[in-house]
């Protein structure tokens, strides 16, 4: 029998929601010109939703895992601290990638729609795929160490 690992669980369920996030994003500036300004709001609304929702599920995740171990008996004080810390580095850390996204979107909605369409002239849509091969790349490099990490457990 297995037993659950709820950082791996974890690292999984981030790098898919990071990979659906750069599908979304990719599609949508590729289908800004013809899509309109309250589509192009809804995709950015629905980016953000994920993120946030990614984001929390990952801080309850690691809160759970560290909650589980400080209940462990014969835990030291000592581990216990040190799980502190890392549960509040992480948490700012989350916090840390919260406002990124935040700015992002932002950015993006502040945008002019029609500079964004211009992605679909050979120069712009070069910039997309180089966007789009460097995502595939990072997704792909997540998924190989976590093929490794659950082959190794």
């Amino acid at each position: 029998m297995t037993v659950p690992n709820p950082v791996l669980e974890l690292a999984v369920e981030w790098t898919t929601s990071r990979e659906k996030l750069m599908s979304e994003w990719l599609n949508s500036l590729r289908s800004a010109k013809t899509t309109g300004n309250e589509l192009w709001e809804h995709t950015l609304d629905q980016i953000q939703s994920t993120v946030e929702e990614a984001l929390s599920t990952q801080e309850k995740a690691l809160r759970d895992w560290a909650g589980q171990l400080s209940g462990v008996e014969g835990t030291s004080d000592d581990l216990k601290k040190r799980v502190d810390e890392g549960v509040s580095l992480f948490t700012k850390w989350n916090e840390h990638q919260a406002t990124v996204w935040r700015q992002w979107l932002e950015t993006l909605r502040k945008s002019d729609l029609n500079s964004l369409a211009s992605a679909t002239t050979p120069v712009g849509e070069q910039v997309i795929k180089a966007w789009e091969d460097a995502g595939k790349q990072m997704i792909k490099a997540q998924k190989d160490w976590l093929n490794q990490w659950k082959t190794s457990e």
